[in-house]
């Protein structure tokens, strides 16, 4: 199939409108694979795939069972590469590491604790 080019393009195109890729039942009856695209700046740079054993789902049910994961992760994916390109601003991370101090209590716990301790 690869060295037929109007196969190829139709292949493409048919995923293209579908939104999401299957393996060729010809490459492994055993398994299968659904995948999504990745995008950035309009353009497909990756996918995100799944495999699972032909003999536990049908493609039907994979499809129905995982797509909404898949189409969700690479959503966040896709969104995550177009923010990768903005000014880094560490108060957006959420790398920021835990205060060194323990935070002071409240007058109002403070005054509880303090009534629970016997004197």
């Amino acid at each position: 199939m690869a060295h037929d080019l109007p196969a190829v393009m139709a292949m493409l195109e048919e995923t293209h409108e579908r939104g999401y890729a299957l393996r060729s039942p010809v490459a492994s009856s055993a398994s299968n694979t659904l995948a999504l695209p990745i995008y950035e700046d309009g353009h497909v740079v990756a996918s995100l795939g799944l495999t699972w054993f032909s003999s536990a789902l049908s493609t039907e049910e994979a499809i129905a069972r995982l797509y909404p994961h898949l189409q969700a992760a690479t959503l966040k994916i896709t969104t995550r590469l177009g923010t990768l390109r903005e000014p880094f601003n560490v108060s957006q991370t959420k790398l920021k590491k835990s205060p060194t101090k323990r935070p002071q209590k409240t007058a109002a716990r403070a005054q509880s604790s303090r009534q629970k301790t016997p004197h």
